[in-house]
């Protein structure tokens, strides 16, 4: 059946998160897409992106 986009976990598909104090923010984790691909998932910082150039993703 192959991959599909699947509904973001961490905004729960509404694009934006609010915070523990009431302020709305963009969602990292989909960046306000909703969708996040598995193909192309969002980066877990530099350690993430350094062990992606040297060990393959």
């Amino acid at each position: 059946m192959g991959y599909l986009p699947f509904q973001c976990p961490t905004c729960e598909g509404k694009r934006q998160r609010t915070e523990e104090d009431g302020t709305t923010d963009t969602c990292s984790t989909c960046r306000g897409q909703v969708m996040v691909d598995p193909a192309n998932p969002p980066v877990g910082g530099m350690l993430d992106v350094l062990s992606k150039i040297f060990f393959g993703a």
